[in-house]
């Protein structure tokens, strides 16, 4: 299946399924949102969210590139603490929170952060996961998921409740 076109905003909120070196961006793109937030390890998580809210996004079938995956590259790992991509992730999904309006949106953006908050409980990175927990939208879902991650109770529980969510 190829990935959605047009208006991806709620989309790429709930999950990534854009290989980062596949994006091609106008420069004039890149000049109006001031480029890369180069502070961050992930940068391309916030450049997508900020661009899929005011330009449409177009898929192209043809094979462009080819992608090398090697064990030292920035997304092998993506859940290492020392690599920073959790936190990066963290900081987006926190400032990308503050610009939402609807309930759809909240929506989505919470499946992400499950995602996120199951990835950080999975590598034993509890303080991360518990500050993903506390961006949930749903004040019940964030205490359950807390309480679980505090007690470090069934991983099994925790994925059934995400995927339940997804």
């Amino acid at each position: 299946m190829p990935p959605p076109s047009g208006n991806i905003w709620l989309q790429l909120l709930s999950k990534s399924f854009i290989p980062a070196p596949s994006m091609m961006i106008r420069r004039s793109l890149l000049l109006q949102m001031d480029g890369y937030n180069e502070q961050l390890a992930y940068e391309d998580l916030d450049f997508w969210l900020r661009s899929s809210r005011i330009c449409h996004y177009a898929y192209l079938p043809q094979v462009l590139m080819q992608v090398r995956r090697v064990p030292t590259s920035a997304t092998s790992g993506f859940d290492y603490a020392e690599k920073g991509l959790l936190e990066s992730a963290y900081r987006v999904c926190l400032s990308t929170q503050l610009t939402l309006d609807y309930r759809k949106e909240y929506k989505a953006l919470d499946k992400r952060i499950l995602s996120y908050c199951l990835k950080a409980f999975t590598s034993q990175q509890f303080e991360t996961a518990l500050r993903f927990a506390h961006l949930l939208s749903s004040p019940i879902l964030g205490k359950i998921i807390t309480y679980w991650i505090k007690r470090q109770i069934g991983l099994r529980s925790l994925i059934r409740l995400y995927r339940l969510f997804k």
